[in-house]
């Protein structure tokens, strides 16, 4: 299967590269770095159609957005034609070819406050990045039934910077010495990035189409997590500390419990997620190096 996968140098493109290449899937990369991807810009309103034509995939896995929450709030015309516009332009550039498209969304289209969410779950977004996110599922469904749209939860592992995962906010802090504050009163399903990579490769091999939540077996709050990522590392839980979100004064505001039902696709696929006690021990074990 020829497979066009975006956002190839992020976090969850790594991983989803990697595995990719591992199944036997022939995969056209893209990303600014390293120089040996193929580049697609996505503010250019032709360049999504003219990739795709020429690589004219089978299937096209689409991770690259803007995803930082404040930047997205910051650059609301950026975030529409990065987050939106071009989703529909690979949308369509997909159904031309008859490509199946795989699309991340994220948990944050909910408002936080009627978890746990199911996959059907209507949107709800606090905030631009939840809103364009949203909008984007939208476009993708417009389009046609050959496609799989995935709200991914807080994802973890290791990233190419060393700086992107939520479990390396929890070493930076350790290897810095300047304690980080997480939050107590957030609720996430934490998913591990190596299971997020190989339910995507099931996904392309079944065709496995809808819109899926894609978190972890576990809900627990970011400083919960944090004491369990310091346990599995062997590092001062003295490095992070606990923090109300209700007692600071956030904008935009963020969703306080963000937890996900995620059964249906797991059986789907027949993917065991790891629970977050393994996934981390194998991290700490160099096991994603």
């Amino acid at each position: 299967m020829r497979v066009l996968l975006t956002g190839a140098g992020g976090f969850l493109g790594r991983y989803v590269d990697r595995t990719l290449r591992a199944r036997g899937f022939r995969v056209w990369s893209t990303a600014a770095e390293p120089a040996r991807r193929i580049h697609l810009n996505l503010t250019d309103p032709g360049d999504v159609a003219t990739l795709v034509a020429a690589v004219q995939p089978d299937a096209i896995v689409h991770t690259a957005a803007i995803s930082d929450v404040a930047s997205c709030e910051a650059d609301a015309a950026a975030t529409e034609r990065i987050n939106v516009e071009a989703v529909a332009e690979l949308a369509a550039a997909a159904d031309s070819e008859g490509a199946w498209l795989v699309f991340f969304s994220t948990d944050q289209v909910h408002d936080g406050e009627h978890a746990p969410y199911a996959d059907d779950a209507a949107p709800a977004p606090l905030h631009a990045y939840g809103r364009s996110k949203a909008a984007a599922e939208g476009a993708v469904r417009e389009v046609g039934d050959r496609c799989t749209v995935l709200r991914v939860a807080l994802a973890y592992g290791d990233s190419p910077t060393g700086r992107r995962s939520a479990t390396e906010m929890v070493l930076e802090a350790a290897r810095t010495g300047n304690p980080a504050g997480l939050f107590t009163d957030e609720l996430r399903s934490p998913i591990y990035a190596a299971d997020l990579a190989e339910a995507v490769a099931r996904i392309l091999e079944r065709e496995t189409a809808g819109t899926f939540n894609l978190g972890g077996p576990e809900a627990l709050s970011r400083h919960a997590f944090g004491e369990r990522v310091c346990a599995a590392y062997g590092l001062d839980p003295a490095t992070i500390r606990p923090v109300r979100a209700a007692d600071l004064d956030l904008a935009p505001p963020r969703p306080r419990d963000l937890r996900l039902v995620s059964d249906r696709l797991w059986r789907a696929l027949d993917v065991e997620p790891h629970t977050i006690d393994d996934a981390l021990a194998a991290l700490a074990n160099g096991a994603d190096r």
